[in-house]
């Protein structure tokens, strides 16, 4: 089992032998999962679906999710529900909002 925590926060231990390993943010390991879980993610209908319509192509949402997150996991939970949802092409066009480097406000 893989369990994540906060630092400085250790849930209850299981009856069991426990080992904690510490992966930072840059972690070249966490930076290849990340990479990996994005190229998957890409692949999924619905995803795949907003990505072809703003006319992009996957390769580089992945890319560019992957430098936007700075290797942080929460915030690729919140851009991929936004992109799934259409949230980004109702602001602005899609095209635009998934190229763009650094989050922005669209419309304004």
């Amino acid at each position: 089992m893989i369990a994540a925590y906060r630092t400085g926060y250790a849930p209850a231990r299981p009856e069991t032998a426990v080992t904690t390993l510490q992966i930072g943010k840059d972690d070249p390991r966490n930076q290849t999962d990340l990479v990996a879980y994005l190229a998957d993610a890409v692949n999924e209908e619905v995803l795949a679906g907003r990505i072809a319509e703003a006319d992009v192509d996957p390769a580089d949402v992945v890319s560019m999710l992957a430098a936007r997150s700075g290797g942080v996991w929460v915030y690729l939970k919140y851009e991929i529900t936004a992109v799934r949802v259409g949230a980004r092409a109702r602001s602005c066009s899609a095209r635009s909002s998934l190229r763009t480097r650094r989050p922005r406000r669209c419309g304004g």
